[in-house]
């Protein structure tokens, strides 16, 4: 049997794909997108992980941020690959997910003196 992908792994592509998860109570609730709904495949990792997802996002490890554009979730590095942008950490947009450097300022997504 192969190895299941990581847990930021599978919660990025399922925020990616615009689905939300809810914690209640310690019982893990994941909200389908109606526009791109998880696959069987990837229920049944859910499934099988339940338990280290609630521990992985009730830890606070799960920093992701809300596209204002197509309202999806962003990946770790602020990234939106639906609408294939990132957010600088001074907010303004890169111009590219690809891009870790905005322009702008000057700065990387993590703040570094880059110039």
């Amino acid at each position: 049997m192969a190895k299941p992908p990581a847990i930021p792994l599978i919660l990025q592509q399922l925020l990616g794909q615009g689905c939300r998860f809810r914690i209640q109570h310690g019982l893990l609730y994941l909200t389908p997108s109606k526009v791109d709904p998880p696959s069987e495949g990837q229920k049944e990792l859910v499934r099988a992980a339940k338990e280290r997802i609630v521990e992985y996002i009730a830890g606070g490890h799960l920093k992701a941020v809300y596209c204002e554009a197509c309202h999806r979730w962003r990946d770790e590095k602020r990234a939106c690959w639906h609408c294939v942008d990132r957010v600088c950490k001074c907010g303004r947009l890169t111009g590219s997910a690809f891009i870790e450097l905005c322009s702008a300022c000057g700065i990387d997504y993590e703040g570094k003196e880059t110039i």
